[in-house]
This record gives C-alpha cells, sequence and structure tokens, in this order.
C-alpha cells in the first residue's frame, strides 16, 4: 500500500490514523533460521515518509513533527527503538528541513543513529553542508563533534562516522568549517585527540609527517586524518588568532614529556601539529621556535617536522640562529643503537651531518667545517633524519646491520648519552607493535 502512494495528500491522515506513530516503529528481530543473526525490518510508512519529504507541496510543520515524535520518543525503559533502516531515512527526512528547523535535537539524534547504523553519508554530503552554507555556526560545530566522535577498541580507534565519508567531509567542506568555524573546529579535533591519547591509543605517535596535501585516501588513518584537519584549520587561520593556542599546544607536548605524563598515550603530537603551523606561518610564529626551552633537536618525535623547517627558512637565519642550530646540534643528547665506542662515534658523528645537511645550501663557513669534520669520521651518505632512530648506513658493516635487525637480540641495549642503558632483549623487541617500540623509546631516562 504505501509504496503506491505517491503524493504528500496522504500524509495527514495517515498521521492521524495513528500510521506513524513511533510504537510502529518495528523492531529488530533474531532470525530463526540463523541464530545468534539479527534482521532490520522496514517500517514501510516512513518509507512513504522519506520519499514525498523531498517533493517541494510536503508540508514541514507535519514533516517535523512525524520527525520529532520519533526522535523523541523512548519506551517504559527510558530507550528508544534502534532500527537502523528507520534511522537512516529519519536522516535522509531531516536533510530535507530548511536549515531554521533544524535543531539541537536533531544533531543528537545524528549521533546516536551514527553509533548504530549507515548515515553517514547523508550526514557528509547533505546537512553539514547545508548548515555551513547557511551560517549556523553552533549547530556546524555540535554536528562536528558528533562526527568526530570514535572510541578505543583493543588499542585502535574505531570513528563512529565511516572513515571514507569523513574524509569526503574534510577534503571538501575543509573550507567552509574552517571560514564558518575557525578556532572552534580545531579545538573539537584537539579535544578529540586529548580524549584518544588518555584512553591509551599510540597511534597518534608513529605518525611523523603531516601532508601538505593528505591524499585522504584508504591509507590515511583515522588519526592522520584528525591531525591534518586540525593543521589545516591552522593553516587557514590568522596567525594572530592562532599563537597563543599554538604555544600552549607546544608547551603541553614538552611537559608532559619532561614530567613523565604520557602514561597511557603520549602527548607529543601536540609538539608536531605546532611545529607544523609555526612552519607554516613562520614569518609571524618564528619567535616560538627560537624561544624554545632546551634542546629541540632532542625531541626525537618530531625530527622530521623539524629538519623540513630548518631547511626550508634556513636562508632567512642570521648569523646568531645559525649559531644557535649549531650549538643544538653539538649538545644534542643522541640516542646510539651501538655499545662499543668506534661504532658510537660514528653514529653520533652522522646524526650530527644529517642535521647539518639542512643547513649546507646556505655555504655557511662554520657548517661547512663541521659537516666535514664529521664527514672524516662517517662518510656514509646522508639521509634526513626520521623521529625514528636508525642505524646509518656506513656507521657500521651492511653484515652487521643484518645481524642486528634479523637478530635484535645481538644488540644488549639502547645506551643513552647518560650512559644508562633501557634494555630489551632480541625477543621482546621482535615481538614489539610499532606503537610499543615507540613507547619503549619514549621511556628512556633523562
Amino acid at each position: 500500500f504505501f509504496r503506491e502512494l505517491k503524493y504528500p495528500t496522504w500524509l495527514e491522515p495517515l498521521r492521524n490514523a495513528g500510521w506513524f506513530d513511533p510504537e510502529k516503529n518495528p523492531l529488530p528481530y533474531e532470525a530463526p533460521d540463523s541464530p545468534g543473526y539479527y534482521r532490520i525490518p522496514v517500517w514501510y510508512g516512513l518509507e512513504y515518509v522519506e520519499k514525498v519529504a523531498h517533493q517541494p507541496e510536503c508540508p514541514i510543520d507535519l514533516l517535523v513533527d512525524i520527525v520529532d515524535a520519533i526522535v523523541d520518543y523512548t519506551n517504559d525503559t527510558g530507550k528508544g527503538i534502534e532500527n537502523d533502516s528507520t534511522n537512516r531515512r529519519l536522516i535522509e527526512i531531516i536533510g530535507t528541513f530548511p536549515v531554521d528547523r533544524i535543531g539541537s535535537k536533531h544533531i543528537t539524534f545524528m549521533g546516536t543513529a551514527l553509533k548504530y547504523g549507515w548515515v553517514s553519508r547523508s550526514i557528509g554530503e547533505t546537512i553539514l553542508p547545508k548548515l555551513l552554507s547557511e551560517g549556523k555556526k553552533g549547530l556546524s560545530l555540535d554536528l562536528l563533534k558528533v562526527m568526530f566522535d570514535a572510541k578505543i577498541v583493543n588499542r585502535q580507534i574505531r570513528p563512529v562516522m565511516e572513515e571514507h565519508w569523513l574524509k569526503e567531509v574534510v577534503k571538501k567542506q575543509g573550507q567552509a568549517i574552517a571560514e564558518l568555524c575557525g578556532l572552534e573546529a580545531a579545538q573539537i579535533a584537539l579535544a578529540r585527540i586529548r580524549t584518544l591519547v588518555d584512553e591509551g591509543t599510540y597511534l597518534f605517535d608513529i605518525i611523523e609527517e603531516i601532508e601538505a596535501e593528505p591524499s585522504y585516501g584508504p591509507e590515511q588513518s583515522y588519526a592522520e586524518l584528525l591531525v591534518s584537519f586540525t593543521c589545516r584549520l591552522f593553516h587557514l587561520a590568522s596567525p594572530n588568532n592562532i599563537v597563543e593556542t599554538v604555544q600552549s599546544l607546544l608547551k603541553e607536548a614538552v611537559t608532559a614529556r619532561r614530567d613523565h605524563q604520557d602514561s597511557k598515550g603520549s602527548r607529543s603530537i601536540f609538539g608536531l601539529i605546532a611545529l607544523n603551523t609555526i612552519a607554516y606561518h613562520y614569518d609571524d610564529l618564528k619567535e616560538l621556535f627560537w624561544k624554545w626551552e632546551g634542546n629541540p633537536l632532542e625531541e626525537y618525535r618530531w625530527r622530521f617536522e623539524l629538519y623540513q623547517l630548518i631547511q626550508t627558512y634556513c636562508f632567512d637565519f642570521d648569523e646568531r640562529a645559525i649559531e644557535q642550530i649549531l650549538h643544538w646540534i653539538e649538545s644534542c643528547r643522541y640516542i646510539v643503537f651501538a655499545e662499543d665506542d668506534d661504532t658510537r662515534t660514528k653514529i653520533v658523528a652522522y646524526q650530527k651531518r644529517q642535521w647539518l645537511s639542512a643547513l649546507l645550501g646556505t655555504g655557511n663557513e662554520k657548517v661547512a667545517a663541521a659537516n666535514q669534520k664529521y664527514e672524516q669520521i662517517n662518510p656514509a651518505k646522508v639521509e634526513p633524519p626520521g623521529r625514528f632512530t636508525q642505524i646509518p648506513s656506513g656507521a657500521i658493516s651492511q653484515e652487521a646491520t643484518e645481524s642486528l635487525i634479523r637478530h635484535p637480540e645481538n644488540n644488549d641495549g639502547i645506551e643513552p648519552p647518560s650512559g644508562k642503558i633501557n634494555r630489551i632483549t632480541v625477543t621482546e623487541l621482535s615481538e614489539r607493535s610499532n606503537t610499543e617500540i615507540v613507547q619503549h623509546l619514549n621511556d628512556f631516562p633523562e
């Protein structure tokens, strides 16, 4: 019957007859032939409502009344009826509302629907763009909180919104989000990162580089998406509006590491975001870099971003700035995978040359002299520093390198310059994931 109806003229009489009452929303039921599996029945009455909702002559007041009654409904136990099919149709109908008829209750309902069903596309492609285009900042921010919600399951991040559609939102609506919501949207993303870090994920720790132009492809993780989205918002912001936030992020990351507050997850990602933003707005934010407390080269998780910043802006450095970087290079406490003095010396020389390579283009005599000095100790071809400590090519023989990779037990420990060894056996190292290795490195004694 309902599938034969084509026009909204039937909407009011059917509503008055109770066909759209919330109690008629069918419950999922266990398949009799497949115990443990549940089937999702279709509410054919609501299917008709969805069909006519797209027609211009559909009475909007009546449509809103029908939807709100279902959204507000709770049974005797205080719970609504969770039917994925119904939720999807309700989201589609809400997407036809004039923007001034969309309210906070609808945003809250979308959060519930995202957790239980396939509604990501409608929210990302229809509702958020409508709110943004009509300048509904408050509702847009509320919806962004819902869309970026996530939880930790077995140490992995599970976003409530399908990642494909979340990436589509960031790619297509990022500019509009920045223009309307600005720093407040960035704070939502940062708050989500903090929550996930506090809940114990290490997936932010393995982000080494923040891409200037993210691919938004399947290889991009939710953590990478969240970080690149945050940085994009900072890039599009006025530097004067973000200087305090960036300074606070940098301080938060450095303080957490020094005070060993990373008991569950690491806040170092905030330093990476801050450095990326400083590099993008270097002319306006460079003082945050040059007033660094301590030695930034010892923040191994940010080595790649630091290298890129130094290499990109080295031609703008005066003599005093270059002297400062040379001091950092010489005073840095390098992490070394070796035990004998000769190998340690070669590896340290290599790591110093890595940083010096970022300054070689300046033609500075002190830089060239230092590079020549360490090149005589270790002439291996230099690659830019990454965040993870590696055995540099040429520091030890190829055979020894392969032996350490295949048989970590031969490496008795990782020795920082203080002489203290954070010991780990080969078996332990080989059985650890990248994130666990990151945490091991993070636990080095100062």
